[in-house]
């Protein structure tokens, strides 16, 4: 196992050894398995996602929802993903008779409001053949660029597959009953 820690007070993070690739290859996984060394240089993205999957699964599992999958978007072409675009995370909820497949997009404000709503928002308008999904859910750090993403997204042919949330608010306002259909 290897550990980074950007100072004493920070947050360590783990990945994988060599002893660990060996364990999980002697119990059949077959899948490439990179190791790494170093932090991601979008950590915080990173992070980001995985803190929406965590949160998914743990609403899930309390309101008795069925996670058939969560890809983030690292697992998807794993998966047979070759659409032009890659969500960030991908998921697929079933309760009672009802599901949903959403789309999540987690803007960390690094790319114009006009580029996203041109190539993601477009995107996902359109459609994705073979792919079906009910919504799109955008995840942000601030909430003047989120009214400025969901101005964007109103603009576009299909505005209510977008709902809009702050990451720190996540945890607390995720309905995964509100995208059962």
């Amino acid at each position: 196992m290897f550990s980074s820690q950007a100072d004493p007070m920070a947050k360590a993070l783990h990945c994988l050894g060599a002893t660990g690739k060996e364990w999980l290859l002697q119990r059949g996984w077959k899948r490439p398995i990179r190791l790494e060394r170093v932090p991601p240089k979008n950590l915080e993205h990173f992070l980001g996602i995985n803190d929406i999957r965590v949160t998914v699964k743990r609403k899930a599992e309390g309101d008795g929802i069925e996670l058939s999958f969560f890809f983030a978007s690292w697992e998807l072409q794993q998966h047979g993903w070759n659409f032009r675009i890659i969500p960030d995370a991908v998921c697929h909820i079933e309760h009672s008779g009802k599901s949903a497949t959403i789309a999540f997009e987690y803007d960390r404000g690094e790319e114009t409001v006009e580029y996203v709503a041109r190539t993601k928002f477009k995107t996902y308008s359109d459609g994705l053949p073979g792919f079906l999904f009910s919504d799109v859910l955008v995840i942000g750090d601030a909430e003047e660029r989120l009214d400025h993403l969901r101005e964007q997204a109103g603009r576009n042919d299909k505005p209510e597959m977008f709902s809009f949330v702050l990451i720190d608010d996540i945890k607390t306002s995720l309905n995964l009953m509100n995208w059962l259909s």
